[in-house]
């Protein structure tokens, strides 16, 4: 609001609204659970993955750190991961941080969304797990989704984050609530309301 004042612009208030997309939720619904027929037994985590860089905030030794995280519980344990990438570059990522093997033992397990926006995985996941802030992850959140944020670079304000949300600085914390949400499969804890955040762009 001081930013605006100093700007000289007459509008001082800000609206905040809410998931654009929330009309197609029925729809993004429908669709997920066509894609995991014959899987519904199997404990499910949804990524909402991030991007990198050497000017990016995201450092790629807590990308690797992420990423090991996920390949040890789908090693340990029996689970489907349903993947929205960002660019699509997930599998590349988990391959060069994780060994090329790993790539090969983990594409039966996976499911695709490719779709920008696609919140169909945290309808259906027993977790949901980002890396930093992620905007369909804040969303799954509020619409009661379990959802663990991993955040060891701590640029996430808490302040605004509902029981739904678990923050994991450390990969020790984020293994450990992971797991035993996985153990629990509790969907959809509280959903306070349907008008969510909309962060940025998904």
């Amino acid at each position: 609001e001081r930013l605006i004042l100093k700007s000289n612009n007459r509008n001082t208030k800000c609206l905040q609204i809410g998931y654009p997309g929330d009309k197609h939720i029925g729809q993004m619904r429908k669709a997920v659970e066509s894609k995991i027929l014959g899987f519904e037994h199997l404990p499910k985590i949804a990524i909402f993955d991030n991007n990198f860089g050497r000017d990016h905030f995201l450092h790629s030794d807590s990308v690797k750190a992420f990423y090991r995280v996920l390949n040890k519980t789908v090693q340990n344990m029996d689970c489907m991961l349903l993947v929205r990438s960002k660019r699509g570059q997930f599998l590349d990522n988990y391959e060069r941080f994780n060994g090329v093997e790993s790539k090969a033992d983990i594409l039966e397990k996976i499911i695709d969304f490719p779709d920008k926006g696609d919140l169909g995985p945290g309808f259906v996941a027993d977790v949901v797990v980002c890396h930093s802030l992620s905007s369909l992850a804040c969303i799954s959140g509020s619409w009661g989704s379990p959802t663990i944020m991993f955040d060891p670079e701590c640029l996430i304000n808490t302040n605004y984050l509902n029981e739904n949300f678990h923050i994991a600085k450390t990969t020790d914390t984020l293994s450990k609530i992971l797991n035993r949400c996985l153990k629990q499969r509790k969907r959809y804890l509280k959903k306070p309301n349907n008008i969510d955040p909309y962060v940025d762009g998904c």
